[in-house]
């Protein structure tokens, strides 16, 4: 535990992937004790599941009439349960990634984080296909094997001609 001004915080390590880019494996997170009306969208709790036995931390996405909705960063769907005060065990504030602690967004600006991993999800979804595609119908990355020689720094290199044939 350590102390941040009058109240205590604590650390937890995160697992999983479901708040990637946010957090990441081995990240080591600091949360704070919070009260349940001090919550707000786009903060990052962590709390204990009603329906599955480990201690999840996710953002939240919703709140109304006394119940939070969360929803991991990387997850196409909100968490399939609401969430009440006495499941709640904190709010991160801070995590620290191979030794460098940095500093966890809430709020607003923690929603816009959200959105922008929802958008990067997104553009994975759609961008990989059509690159896929370009990469498999294009001569010179395709058929000379161009790509896999570079990144194996075992390219000979071609004339234009070779790689653009028409």
């Amino acid at each position: 535990m350590i102390q941040t001004g009058n109240m205590p915080s604590y650390t937890i390590l995160y697992k999983g992937s479901s708040m990637n880019p946010t957090f990441f494996a081995n990240d080591l997170l600091y949360f704070e004790p919070v009260r349940f009306d001090k919550i707000r969208k786009g903060d990052i709790i962590v709390f204990r599941s009603p329906i599955i036995r480990p201690i999840i931390i996710h953002r939240v996405v919703q709140v109304k009439e006394g119940v939070i909705l969360t929803q991991g960063d990387s997850n196409f769907d909100q968490d399939p349960f609401f969430l009440s005060s006495d499941q709640i065990m904190g709010r991160v504030f801070a995590g620290n990634r191979a030794g460098k602690v940095f500093a966890v967004k809430s709020g607003k600006a923690g929603c816009l984080v959200h959105y922008y991993a929802k958008f990067y999800r997104f553009l994975l979804i759609v961008l990989s296909p059509i690159l896929k595609n370009f990469y498999d119908n294009t001569t010179c990355f395709s058929n000379r094997n161009l790509f896999k020689r570079l990144v194996e720094f075992q390219f000979v290199q071609r004339t234009r001609n070779e790689c653009f044939r028409e």
